[in-house]
């Protein structure tokens, strides 16, 4: 007989009371008559709170990315075990790289910062890293094209079962606008 075929679908079901749920069938057949399957074992599994779950995820998903699109905002994470660093699609918008021509590393994120806040950001990061505690932190970064970018950062760090820090998740604002009307009523205000 070879290999068995084999049937691995998902489909959406309706119980006896109306309600929808999701089953995934896992099925091979191992008998066949006249070139035609003939018989078949499998099993059907729920994965209803699966399906509700990536909906969900996919929901919210969308509510973040619109968030950071209306806020002039992103997220990242920096994974401290591999030392990867993961931006969405906002902070490569204030920082004015592409992600296809782009991939972050902590050191080279560092090097959009002005010389003098460098040092201080990644102060900030280990601090957060070795007391377990978030952050703010306002800065000056360079855009690509040469311009200064005002920024904020919120910061939390995510530790694991053992309480090890683990990784550093993070909200990159660009508040230059409201930092430049900012000094300008502080400057009326002065006259």
């Amino acid at each position: 007989a070879g290999n068995l075929p084999c049937i691995n679908p998902t489909y959406p079901i309706k119980t006896k009371s109306g309600e929808t749920k999701w089953v995934t069938l896992v099925g091979k057949i191992f008998e066949y008559k006249e070139d035609k399957p003939y018989k078949m074992f499998g099993s059907i599994k729920d994965v209803s709170e699966n399906h509700l779950l990536v909906e969900r995820l996919e929901k919210n998903n969308n509510y973040l990315l619109l968030a950071e699109k209306l806020g002039n905002s992103g997220h990242w994470h920096l994974n401290i075990v591999d030392q990867e660093l993961y931006w969405s699609k906002g902070v490569y918008v204030i920082h004015g790289v592409k992600p296809n021509d782009y991939q972050p590393t902590f050191d080279t994120a560092l090097n959009f910062f002005l010389p003098e806040e460098q040092l201080k950001f990644k102060a900030c990061i280990e601090h957060a890293i070795s007391s377990k505690q978030g952050f703010h932190f306002k800065s000056t970064i360079k855009h690509v094209l040469g311009k200064k970018v005002k920024v904020e950062l919120l910061g939390k760090v995510e530790v694991n079962n053992k309480e090890e820090v683990v990784g550093v998740f993070g909200v990159f604002r660009d508040i230059t606008k409201s930092e430049n009307i900012f000094e300008k009523l502080k400057l009326l205000a002065m006259v």
